[in-house]
């Protein structure tokens, strides 16, 4: 099957994502694994953040008990044959942000945790 120029250039757009969202995944799970060798050496306080609790917040801020809620998940079941784009809609639909926009956030507070305990040890 021959794909028109309008679908081949969606095919490059949504695999251009794919990669960036994916670039950005093995980022934070690089700084997560960094994060938590400091934790475990105690050189990171109790008052961080982390992906686990960045999570936690996004799905406290969700309001399941909406009507539809199961009906939206048994949609997006139902469509998985879109792969990447249905864990996309189940994150979504689970704490109301994009997963790419999740993984930025991990990056961040990673990356500010980690520095905050780089510089209490020059402190020492």
């Amino acid at each position: 099957m021959k794909l028109n120029q309008r679908q081949e250039n969606s095919v490059i757009t949504k695999r251009g994502e794919f990669m960036r969202v994916r670039e950005l995944l093995d980022k934070v799970i690089e700084l997560n694994v960094k994060f938590l060798e400091k934790q475990i050496k105690g050189e990171i306080d109790h008052s961080f953040r982390d992906p686990d609790t960045i999570l936690a917040d996004l799905m406290d801020d969700q309001d399941f008990e909406v009507s539809g809620t199961a009906i939206e998940l048994f949609s997006i079941y139902r469509d998985q044959e879109n792969g990447h784009e249905t864990f996309n809609d189940m994150f979504r639909f689970f704490t109301g942000k994009e997963f790419e926009d999740y993984l930025k956030e991990c990056k961040e507070v990673l990356e500010h945790e980690i520095g905050r305990s780089q510089e209490s040890d020059q402190n020492e």
